[in-house]
C-alpha cells in the first residue's frame, strides 16, 4: 500500500514537472541576424590590394558572397598605360616568390592573376584613351570552396537560381539572386504574386511597366524585409530572366 502511495506522489511530481517545461519552453528560438550570420561566413584575412600607383580607386563590393565564394571587388582608373599597370603588379608578386600568369580575353582586356595561400588575386584592366581601367578582385581560393546557390528565400518552383550574390548594403544584409524560367514573362510575374502573397508578402507597387525593354518591375514588403524583382524576357533564348534583390532586415 506504501509503494503504490509514493508511486502516485512520483507521477503527480514528474506531470507537475512535464507542466513547467511545457509552460516555459521557447516557443521558437529568435531568427538568427542576417548581418551576424554573413560576418561569421566571410573570412576576417582576406588580403587587401592596393591601387596601381597614382590611380584612383572605388570600391564595387567591399565584402561579398558570389555562390558562397568570399570576394572583394574594387575598380581602378590609371593615367599609367595597361602595360605600366600589369608590369607593376607582376614584379611587386614575383618578389614575394608568387608566380603570376597572364592571358588576355578579346583584343582589349588582359587579366594577371596569382595564387597566395588560400586566396586568388586578380588584375583586370583595359586600355583608355587616358590611361587603363579595371578591377582588382581578390577571393577565396575556388578549389576549396564548393558553389553554394541555396537560399532560404520562398521561390517558385519554376525558377532556377543560376547565381547568388550576398553582401552587406550599409548595416543591412541582402540577397540578389538571378533565376531563368521556361514560362513566359507574364506567366511568371503571375506565379511571383501568388507565391509571394501565400507566403505572407505584400505587394507594395508594380507592376511597372518597361515594355519597350520587355521589363517588369515589382515590389513587396514583409515586415521589415523588402524585395524588389524585376522580370525580363529574351526571345531570342526562349526564357524568362528574373533578378530578385532581398533586402533580410
Amino acid at each position: 500500500m506504501m509503494e503504490d502511495e509514493e508511486w502516485q506522489r512520483t507521477l503527480v511530481l514528474v506531470g507537475q514537472f512535464v507542466l513547467l517545461l511545457v509552460f516555459f519552453w521557447p516557443r521558437s528560438l529568435p531568427a538568427a541576424d542576417p548581418v551576424d550570420e554573413f560576418n561569421q561566413r566571410f573570412p576576417v584575412n582576406m588580403p587587401h590590394i592596393e591601387g596601381p600607383p597614382g590611380a584612383s580607386t572605388a570600391w564595387i563590393a567591399k565584402r561579398m558572397l558570389r555562390d558562397g565564394l568570399p570576394m572583394s571587388i574594387r575598380a581602378f582608373k590609371a593615367k599609367s598605360g595597361i602595360d605600366e599597370v600589369m608590369g607593376h603588379y607582376s614584379h611587386e608578386w614575383r618578389k614575394r616568390a608568387l608566380s603570376p600568369r597572364e592571358n588576355r580575353q578579346g583584343k582589349r582586356q588582359r587579366i594577371l592573376g596569382v595564387l597566395d595561400g588560400d586566396y586568388y588575386m586578380t588584375i583586370q584592366a583595359f586600355p583608355t584613351s587616358q590611361g587603363s581601367e579595371g578591377f582588382i578582385v581578390v577571393t577565396a581560393d575556388p578549389a576549396k570552396i564548393s558553389p553554394d546557390r541555396k537560399t532560404s528565400f520562398p521561390l517558385p518552383e519554376s525558377l532556377r537560381i543560376v547565381r547568388k550574390d550576398e553582401y552587406l548594403d550599409g548595416e543591412i544584409a541582402a540577397e540578389t539572386l538571378t533565376a531563368v524560367s521556361d514560362r513566359s514573362q507574364r506567366n511568371e510575374i503571375g506565379e511571383i504574386s501568388r507565391h509571394m502573397r501565400t507566403n505572407g508578402w505584400a505587394e507594395v507597387s508594380g507592376p511597372f511597366d518597361g515594355s519597350s525593354l520587355n521589363v517588369q518591375v515589382l515590389e513587396f514588403q514583409k515586415s521589415s524585409q523588402l524585395v524588389q524583382v524585376t522580370v525580363s524576357s529574351d526571345k531570342s533564348l526562349e526564357q524568362t530572366t528574373v533578378l530578385l534583390h532581398w533586402r533580410k532586415n
